[in-house]
């Protein structure tokens, strides 16, 4: 099984705030302004940071890194992610590499 991931397979991101809470995520980008985009980045959140939805008010409350970190919806409306496979769930791209 190849271990190297389709892009065109997996999800289009969308906005944290659209995700499923169940869901672990991972960021795509942030589609914030430069000082947002560094705020977050302190706080842990950054393009390939796993993620998850502990709270979907306002403000959201994320599990980032072990920690909880209250971000506004308008900041997480900025945070673009997609799912993560459940551990056993195959992707498209899984079953059709096991398949060659």
């Amino acid at each position: 099984m190849s271990t190297d991931r389709d892009p065109a397979a997996d999800p289009d991101p969308i906005p944290i705030t659209r995700a499923d809470p169940e869901d672990d995520l991972t960021v795509v980008s942030v589609q914030a302004d430069k000082t947002d985009e560094i705020r977050l980045k302190r706080l842990g959140i950054c393009a390939g940071s796993r993620i998850n939805i502990l709270a979907s008010g306002d403000p959201m409350i994320l599990g980032v890194v072990k920690s909880r970190v209250g971000v506004s919806r308008r900041l997480a409306a900025t945070i673009l992610v997609t799912p993560e496979p459940i551990c056993g769930e195959e992707t498209q791209a899984d079953a059709h590499d096991q398949t060659i």
